[in-house]
């Protein structure tokens, strides 16, 4: 099996996309790149904590090259909860990725365990399970793991 590189605000495996940190050089035929996209744990949409404005937010930023910016630029561009951003906000997104180098075969999601990463695959093949069955597979520029947390629900698939 082939090793697998990701850029998180997501992760993968088996094969991927990368853009976020770390090497962005495969090492060799047996290596492949994830891109895993906003790494970010989930945040619930209201609270009745108030939030005061001591408080500054720090932007965190994942270097990439400019390759993997494009790949991750145009899943998101592709991508309906994306589509609609203005360049600067897609350049927030993107700079908050990060890069994940993972081996084919390895679980990046397991269906029914809580979602905390959105991924885009940078270079390599992913499959798709449910219910331990193979329903679809992902590759270079594809995109996976919003489901959960766009509905703040258990994850749908596994994708290994």
């Amino acid at each position: 099996r082939q090793v697998s590189r990701a850029t998180m605000g997501c992760s993968g495996s088996k094969g991927g996309a990368g853009a976020g940190g770390g090497s962005s050089e495969s090492k060799g035929p047996a290596e492949d790149k994830v891109v895993v996209a906003l790494k970010s744990k989930r945040r619930g949409i209201f609270t009745s904590t108030r939030i005061d404005g001591n408080h500054t937010y720090v932007k965190k930023t994942f270097p990439k090259s400019p390759q993997a910016r494009q790949i991750i630029a145009r899943a998101l561009k592709n991508h309906f909860l994306f589509a609609n951003l203005r360049p600067d906000e897609a350049n927030e997104v993107i700079d908050a990725m990060r890069q994940r180098v993972v081996n084919a075969g390895t679980v990046v999601i397991k269906q029914g365990e809580e979602g905390d990463n959105f991924y885009v695959v940078e270079r390599g093949m992913f499959d798709i399970y449910v219910s331990s069955t193979k329903v679809s597979e992902v590759s270079d520029g594809a995109s996976f793991g919003e489901l959960a947390l766009l509905y703040n629900s258990p994850r749908a698939a596994t994708v290994a």
